[in-house]
């Protein structure tokens, strides 16, 4: 007795003898194993998408920025002094082709037209006296000569010269339209004093659209006039299809040269003077040409997975020029291929696969 008191009163022996009879008073667990054949753990088989390859251009992007403008745009000017009768448009306006703008306080030329005309009727008149006179109405077809020293010595053509002056005049007055577009910039109001040359408003035809950038002097081999191109709106992410027409040939202090673009999409939303990203296509080569994730390493070799019977089939390449998204494959591939382009990493020879 003295014995197990002394073995129970050591903890680790304690502990050691709670432990047997706890044990001994649970009830018994049953555990229950599953079983099964091999063939119950086979490798789940991979699932990859695809694209089928073929031959066409690779480009890269050669990006800048810059600010969208009108290829035509007006900035409208008063050809003559005086005080502005009144004013048809507002900012924002759109206006056609040969919409009058604004005008002048125009009763003086007004008044002189109307007596240039008076007095060129008054020599039309005696003409018309003249020729009668001469018998030239009488002769079936006569010496223009004399009909025009008649004109002279009348002074038909002094007289007409006169009012087309006057007309000139009186045009001056009046701002007009030059071509279809959007009003801007307008800040004289009606009643107002102007001078010869102030700024009245500006024209902006938003349908032909253009946009100045500038490329390191080393592209200047790569970007040529008609390639293609995209300008990205910045505030929208909208992409818009454009093409260079223009490379300056000359190279600025900073090392840049100026290259102008034009908008080909006929209808977009674009606004004078916001700012755009752009991207010019420089064509790198003509090959097949896969996603850059389709390419993996293996023993230091590219290789590139294709499908064939639901299998993949190791494919080794020789790889090309890459914009980093897509890569050319020089050899290894033929057209019509089917390249899987995800999971490669985990894909071996003959490996069962469902491409998606």
């Amino acid at each position: 007795m003295v014995n197990l008191f002394h073995f129970i009163s050591n903890k680790k022996h304690f502990l050691f003898v709670a432990f047997l009879f706890l044990f001994s008073c649970k009830e018994e667990q049953k555990v229950k194993v599953k079983t099964g054949s091999i063939s119950d753990f086979k490798r789940v088989r991979n699932t990859s998408s695809y694209v089928i390859v073929n031959t066409k251009s690779l480009y890269r992007k050669c990006t800048s920025i810059g600010k969208i403008k009108p290829l035509n745009e007006f900035f409208l000017p008063f050809q003559d002094f005086g005080i502005i009768k009144s004013i048809h448009v507002t900012n924002s306006s759109f206006v056609k082709k040969g919409t009058l703008l604004a005008s002048l306080d125009d009763i003086d030329n007004t008044l002189d037209v109307e007596e240039k005309k008076a007095f060129l009727e008054s020599k039309l008149d005696l003409l018309n006296t003249e020729v009668i006179k001469y018998g030239l109405y009488e002769q079936p077809s006569f010496d223009s000569t004399i009909y025009e020293k008649l004109k002279v010595r009348t002074g038909v053509n002094l007289a007409e010269l006169n009012l087309k002056m006057s007309l000139s005049r009186l045009q001056k007055k009046k701002i007009i339209a030059p071509c279809d577009g959007y009003i801007s910039d307008i800040t004289t109001h009606e009643g107002e004093f102007t001078t010869m040359n102030n700024k009245f408003c500006t024209v902006s035809d938003l349908s032909k659209l253009y946009v100045d950038t500038k490329l390191p002097a080393y592209e200047y081999k790569n970007v040529q006039e008609g390639q293609k191109a995209e300008v990205r709106v910045l505030s929208d992410d909208e992409i818009y299809n454009a093409k260079v027409i223009q490379v300056d040939k000359r190279v600025d202090e900073q090392g840049l040269i100026d290259v102008r673009l034009i908008i080909t999409d006929s209808n977009t939303s674009l606004l004078s003077n916001i700012d755009v990203k752009i991207n010019i296509f420089i064509q790198l080569t003509e090959a097949i040409v896969v996603p850059a994730e389709a390419l993996s390493k293996r023993n230091n070799r590219d290789v590139i997975f294709t499908y064939v019977n639901g299998k993949a089939k190791w494919t080794d390449v020789v790889k090309g020029p890459t914009n980093g998204e897509e890569v050319a494959i020089n050899t290894g591939l033929n057209e019509g291929d089917t390249v899987l382009i995800s999971n490669v990493n985990s894909l071996f020879e003959g490996e069962n696969v469902i491409i998606e």
